[in-house]
């Protein structure tokens, strides 16, 4: 698994560019190939910051917490 470095509060944006699409994906409804993506690729961190951003971690936290993943 590769993991990304720390996000680094002093870059105005590192967000990796696969995370927009990931973080649709977890909001389709099949979210699991998304999160198992996020999860392989170690983007949590990113796909949180980006879901609150975005005005959508409400509808993502849940519907990522159903797929059992670590």
């Amino acid at each position: 698994m590769t993991r990304p470095r720390p996000m680094d509060p002093s870059l105005a944006s590192q967000t990796p560019a696969v995370v927009s699409s990931l973080l649709a994906g977890c909001l389709s409804d099949k979210p699991l190939v998304a999160a198992r993506e996020i999860e392989r690729q170690g983007l949590w961190e990113y796909l949180a910051a980006e879901s609150c951003d975005a005005g959508v971690g409400g509808q993502v936290l849940p519907q990522t917490r159903s797929l059992d993943l670590a």
